[in-house]
């Protein structure tokens, strides 16, 4: 359900150390980590993951931009750069 951020994987940039949803993670286990999330807020028995920053924004209703993108993924930003050209 979680993967660690490319950054963490190649040792790079920030956002090192930060958990990500996999992409194409179920519906169903996606709705029973928010249930986890929620009852650990409760219990305050809080999880041992942290979360990108651009996973949180979504939820109180701020915006992603491309900071977001290289808190995960600074590789990317060279990507986009080749796919301009």
């Amino acid at each position: 359900l979680l993967q660690q951020t490319p950054n963490t994987r190649h040792e790079i940039g920030e956002g090192q150390g930060n958990w990500m949803l996999r992409p194409g993670a179920p519906e169903e286990a996606c709705a029973f980590l928010g249930m986890l999330m929620g009852l650990s807020i409760r219990t305050g028995a809080y999880l041992p993951f942290d979360l990108l920053r651009g996973f949180w924004a979504p939820l109180v209703g701020e915006s992603r931009g491309l900071s977001d993108v290289l808190e995960m993924d600074c590789l990317q930003r060279g990507t986009q750069m080749l796919e301009a050209d």
